[in-house]
């Protein structure tokens, strides 16, 4: 693995619960909800009902977004520095613009808002693509 890809990472659920989450927005999407819960968020236990389905949280200071999914009742925790992704000496990776989704569940929000890393690679003909790598979350559009 390149050391750029390293830039986002797994994280553990110990790492996880160590975070100071005063500057993160974003959302958790409960197993026992219809709706997700905006800006209340807060530790994770593995085991625990209700548990987290999904969240994406995102720090504007630090640039870092996380993204949980739980699978099997275990939590998959990836971070992403995206300051990193930025960097002009940066020719592998490729973040894209921002691209915003409606929201349709989640109260006072018009839209969430995504950025897409591509990884260059190459194919057999020894043609450069990039390839889709991830979606990393970056805040919300409120309604007005």
């Amino acid at each position: 693995m390149d050391t750029l890809l390293k830039k986002h990472n797994k994280m553990t659920l110990e790492n996880f619960n160590k975070i100071d989450f005063k500057n993160y927005i974003g959302y958790y999407w409960f197993s026992d909800s219809e709706n997700p819960v905006i800006n209340n968020i807060s530790k994770l236990e593995e085991d625990k009902i209700p548990f987290v389905i999904e969240g994406y949280l995102y720090n504007e200071q630090s640039k870092h977004s996380i993204s949980i999914k739980n699978f099997n009742g275990k939590y998959v925790i990836t971070e992403f520095k995206i300051s990193e992704f930025e960097k002009e000496d940066n020719n592998e990776y490729k973040l894209l613009d921002a691209i915003a989704y409606p929201a349709y569940k989640l109260d006072n929000i018009n839209k969430i808002i995504f950025r897409e890393l591509q990884k260059k690679e190459m194919d057999e003909s020894g043609f450069y693509f990039y390839k889709k790598v991830a979606q990393i979350f970056v805040g919300f559009e409120p309604k007005k």
